[in-house]
Formats: structure tokens, sequence, C-alpha cells
């Protein structure tokens, strides 16, 4: 717990994104989820029709070129949105920034993940699901919002699955291309940090995902809270 790792994603459409994690159990393990996760996103968005960007994710040489933190935390940890703990069915599990959050500041992009929960690999036997909890997180981390499709990474309700076992919907495919396409967007770079243009619901968005007990989605405001049924 509290140790730190630096790993490097890069879009060849884009600016490099950096990111650092903190984990809370074996290094190794955790390593191997960030690397499997980011894979998912590299391999999974591509659309045969289309020309899709090119997604590619290594670890980083050093703290400071890092634009994106994975952190765990618990309760206050330095941004407004503080941690809630474990106990409940519907306690904060993480947040993400998105990529345009901030105009100035270090949050854009960042993904923080409750250090009170009992974090597990798929969450089969029990604990927080990791694995689909991230993989989810790293979407709004790429500047992507929920999707009404029930078999997307992006649906706000997630599946107990192991990461070798995801397949991704078309919509999230749809979503990752329309937000980095050449064709669609454009990209400015400012030091390391992506910056996009029109295509985010907000640029100050920051979204909760939570432990779920009813089937709609509540958004209020600048955070998107999370909230659904049983775990499926």
């Amino acid at each position: 717990k509290g140790k730190k790792i630096q790993t490097l994603s890069s879009s060849q459409l884009s600016a490099y994104q950096l990111y650092i994690i903190s984990y809370q159990s074996n290094l190794d393990f955790t390593k191997s989820i960030v690397k499997k996760s980011f894979e998912l996103w590299s391999v999974q968005t591509v659309i045969p029709a289309l020309i899709s960007p090119k997604l590619e994710f290594k670890e980083a040489e050093s703290e400071s070129e890092a634009d994106i933190t994975i952190l765990w935390a618990e309760g206050e940890h330095g941004d407004a949105y503080k941690f809630d703990g474990t106990g409940n069915q519907t306690n904060i599990l993480a947040h993400t920034f998105y990529p345009t959050y901030q105009n100035v500041g270090t949050l854009n992009g960042d993904i923080h993940l409750d250090d009170a929960e009992s974090w597990t690999g798929d969450g089969k036997s029990g604990g927080t699901a990791f694995s689909m909890v991230f993989v989810h997180e790293i979407g709004h981390s790429l500047g992507l919002g929920h999707s009404k499709r029930q078999d997307a990474i992006m649906y706000p309700i997630y599946k107990k699955n192991s990461l070798e076992s995801v397949v991704f919907d078309l919509d999230d495919k749809c979503a990752l291309n329309w937000n980095y396409s050449k064709f669609s967007q454009e990209f400015i770079k400012i030091g390391k940090s992506i910056k996009i243009k029109n295509k985010l619901d907000s640029k100050k968005e920051i979204f909760r995902f939570l432990h779920f007990n009813t089937l709609n989605p509540a958004t209020s405001g600048k955070i998107h809270n999370q909230i659904g049924g049983q775990f499926i």
C-alpha cells in the first residue's frame, strides 16, 4: 500500500498520457490488471471499417512525467470529493476526472479508488472487483460518458467477470473513435496533457463509481453518480 509505479500511455493521434498507480495489494498482481485493462482499450476499440486511433500503453520512466494518477486513498485525499469508506451498498468505490476537467491543475484524467474497500481481482470470491471497475474508469479517463447499452463497458452497472472474458460493445468502440478520430476531433497539446474540444458532456465532469442498489443511474450537476441494481 502506498508504493508507486509509473506507466505511460500514448495515442498516435495525440500527446503522451502518463499515469502513476499506487497499489493496495500485490504489486505484480495490480500491474497485471492495469496492463490488461489498458490493452483492452488499445485492442478492442479498433473498428476495421474506420481509420481508428491506435492507443498504446507502456511504463513511464519517472513520476515527474505523469499526467494521470491512479490512486488508492481514503477520506479526504487532495480533491473536492472525499471517499466515504466501506460498509453499505451505496458507498463510492472510485471517481474519475475527464481529461478536460481543469484548465489548470493536475487532476485531468485521474482515477481514484477508495482504499477502504476490499479490492479483489474479479470480485467473484467476494470483495470489490478491481478489474471491472478499473476498465470502466479508464473510459472516463479517456473522456467517455456512460452508455445505455447493457453490454457496454461504459454501462453504469458492471458484471463480475475476468478481464479475459471482456468483449467491448460497439457503443464503447464508437464512443472512443468519436472522441479521438481525426475526422471528428481536434487535439491541442499543452505540455503532456490531452485537451479535447466540444465532444464531451462537460469540461468539468467527475464520475463517481458506486456500489449499486437501484436500476437507474442518478446524474446530478457536474458529478455522475453511478447507481444500479444487484451486481450482474
